[in-house]
């Protein structure tokens, strides 16, 4: 992901040891993000390859958002590693279980 995929490309995770959860999506995928997870413990990983990024300009001037589309090769990634997934049509996401 890290290597393939410009800009920071929105993520969600829940593992097995969570009781509620709250989609955030503000996480993004880095060297150390899973580093605290034992990999066998994440139920899901569900995936926005289609963001915007804002970028902050001042109090007075309107935030800059740049559009970003890594669908293609965020789904040839995950092909091409056989990584199975389901699309979510409704919210726009791509979901990668480990549990289900």
């Amino acid at each position: 992901m890290l290597c393939r995929n410009p800009g920071d490309v929105p993520f969600d995770l829940k593992t097995l040891f969570e009781d509620d959860h709250f989609e955030l999506y503000d996480r993004f995928y880095d060297s150390e993000c899973f580093n605290n997870y034992d990999f066998k413990s994440i139920k899901w990983v569900k995936v926005k390859p289609k963001f915007h990024e804002s970028i902050h300009k001042g109090m007075l001037i309107p935030n800059e958002e740049i559009p970003h589309e890594v669908t293609e090769e965020f789904v040839d990634l995950i092909k091409k590693y056989f990584i199975q997934y389901e699309y979510d049509e409704i919210n726009k996401l791509y979901i990668i279980y480990g549990y289900k």
